[in-house]
């Protein structure tokens, strides 16, 4: 085309009228529309699956965090039931004997195994 038939009016009116008949923009609004539907679709499937990567790191996290205060758990359970045993408070005994002998106090009398009564203390996980 040359820059004479591209000014003329004419021609232009003709351009912009054919352009204008409503089939071939039904046909363009159709084909756009489409093409937003389905990028609308990609971003709803991108975004979804952000969050469920999202969400799948904060649970693994979190039972990461549970594993670890699970190990505390036993470990200060094992510690507990340690000081309290039997054995352990032999010597408890026998250092307080010590002390008294240096500071002249009267001292306590020899335990057996026999003597000592040991209560059961049971805590259940979750109700203390």
């Amino acid at each position: 085309m040359s820059s004479a038939e591209v000014t003329d009016p004419l021609k232009l009116f003709r351009m912009y009228e054919s352009w204008n008949d409503g089939a071939e923009w039904g046909r363009y609004l159709a084909a756009v529309a489409v093409l937003l539907f389905v990028a609308g679709l990609v971003f709803l499937y991108l975004w979804l699956n952000t969050r469920a990567i999202v969400a799948q790191r904060e649970l693994s996290q979190t039972a990461f965090e549970l594993k670890q205060l699970e190990t505390a758990l036993v470990e200060l359970e094992y510690r507990v039931e340690a000081s309290f045993s039997t054995e352990a408070l032999m010597q408890l005994v026998r250092e307080l004997n010590e002390e008294a002998m240096g500071e002249g106090k009267p001292l306590l009398g020899p335990l057996g195994e026999e003597q000592l009564i040991i209560l059961p203390v049971h805590v259940e996980r979750g109700r203390d």
